[in-house]
């Protein structure tokens, strides 16, 4: 690389893309400079023009593609590549799960994790129309989508083809209902306005919406209720949410119940379940479904099984019908209070859901059990990954198995490393939870090397 990239912005280029970055883009090389270019593929020729010039990379916007890949493919939704909701639609769906999964391998690989014992990627059985879950902002006036690629600039949208619901019609709602009540979309620079964000989840025939405000409005949703019930019938549950904090995080810890079906009842995976907008849920039914149960397969038999950053207790849930205990850890108050209802509810004996920081929580229950061939540790920590506690912890009570899923592979690499003196990776599998985007749920399977002589071949060479 030269001293100084000569490359400036608005400058246009022609260049053949070799790789793909992490979120899609393709890799290119011009005058020395590395460049990414938005909306490119590997084994293409293109001209594209650059936006942003840095000391170790530029970034480029494809102005013309002189050799076309045989993958790539016409983007049926309106709003691509505008919407930063997806960044791959313009590549056949075979081709995103094999670049995805090489994407894996090449970060595992950067971090000196042995990246031979990883799988295919598990297809989802839905490209489009599988998300049970949609968030949006909305912004002033009344802007109500996606955030543009790398920016805080809403491009507005009608309607998303990754939903499995009719999300057009909510949306509409709720720009009518905004227009008639005087409320207006927040304005982060000022931090004014009255919604900041809507969130809409549709588990089972169960719809649970909720609104983002700055301040109590749940008083003027009555006409936004009505609205839900014609689209909804009785199967919704409306919230407030309260976020008066200039912060990127969506929600705060104030939630008010504003109209609809209160703790409604529903069932996932034959569980009776009252769900919270707080609570964690996958966002792809089928693919979880596979992802589950595969890692309720690794746990089944032992005499316990700690599932650290349990969220709402699903999987926990599933996995107490195979193994003798769990225990489920998890810092969101919501999400614990609907693994207490999800076990009272469901007549579970033993599984114990416990609320607080898996820092603090994880290293006391593994000193409890003692660790050893007869306790497993399953592992679906946040995008930041498990916590140096939670791995000092792991290592010293060396519990035989270790079910990690991850859906960020650069933690999953960091914490990889740091385990790998005391485990052993028998395989790591990427599921593609998110068809259309650069992400992953990805699971891996590590056994304690004291253990491994005595398993038996099978295991071994799963």
């Amino acid at each position: 690389m030269p001293d100084k990239i000569t490359l400036n912005k608005n400058d246009i280029v022609e260049a053949d893309i070799t790789d793909m970055g992490i979120n899609g883009e393709g890799v290119a090389h011009a005058e020395g400079a590395v460049v990414f270019v938005r909306g490119a593929i590997t084994g293409e020729r293109v001209r594209a023009k650059i936006i942003y010039s840095g000391k170790n990379y530029c970034v480029a916007l494809l102005d013309k593609i002189l050799k076309r890949a045989d993958c790539r493919t016409e983007a049926p939704c309106p709003y691509f590549p505008k919407c930063g909701g997806c960044s791959l639609q313009h590549i056949d769906y075979s081709a995103q799960t094999v670049f995805k999964t090489e994407s894996l391998k090449n970060t595992l690989k950067k971090q000196g994790v042995d990246a031979q014992n990883v799988l295919s990627a598990v297809k989802s059985d839905k490209e489009y129309y599988y998300r049970n879950k949609l968030t949006l902002p909305v912004r002033y006036p009344s802007k109500i989508g996606f955030f543009r690629a790398e920016s805080h600039s809403v491009v507005e949208i009608a309607d998303c083809m990754l939903q499995n619901f009719d999300c057009k019609s909510v949306i509409s709602a709720l720009k009518n209902f905004m227009a008639e009540s005087g409320l207006c979309g927040y304005d982060e620079e000022s931090g004014s306005g009255d919604i900041r964000h809507i969130s809409v989840r549709r588990l089972s025939e169960i719809y649970l919406i909720c609104l983002v405000a700055t301040h109590d409005v749940s008083k003027r949703l009555a006409p936004f209720c009505d609205a839900l019930k014609t689209l909804f019938g009785e199967n919704f549950s409306l919230y407030l949410n309260i976020n008066t904090k200039r912060t990127n995080v969506i929600f705060s810890d104030k939630f008010v119940f504003a109209g609809g079906k209160e703790n409604p009842e529903t069932e996932i995976d034959g569980l009776k379940v009252i769900p919270h907008p707080a609570a964690f849920f996958q966002v792809n039914d089928c693919v979880r479904e596979m992802l589950y149960s595969a890692a309720e397969e690794e746990v089944k038999n032992f005499s316990a099984v700690i599932d650290a950053y349990s969220g709402a207790g699903l999987l926990s849930a599933r996995i107490s019908r195979k193994a003798e205990k769990v225990i489920g850890v998890e810092i969101n108050e919501q999400a614990h209070a609907a693994a207490l209802s999800l076990v009272k509810k469901n007549g579970i004996k033993n599984l114990t859901p416990i609320c607080g920081d898996c820092a603090e929580k994880i290293p006391t229950v593994l000193e409890r059990t003692g660790g050893g061939k007869d306790v497993a540790l399953l592992l679906d920590p946040p995008r930041s990954g498990v916590s140096a506690n939670v791995i000092d912890a792991i290592i010293k009570a060396k519990p035989r198995k270790i079910v990690y899923i991850s859906c960020n592979p650069a933690t999953l690499a960091r914490d990889l490393k740091l385990l790998s003196g005391e485990y052993e990776i028998r395989y790591i599998r990427p599921y593609d939870m998110f068809p259309q985007t650069p992400s992953l749920e990805i699971l891996t399977v590590l056994e304690n090397k004291r253990f491994l002589d005595c398993a038996p071949a099978a295991l071994r060479s799963k």
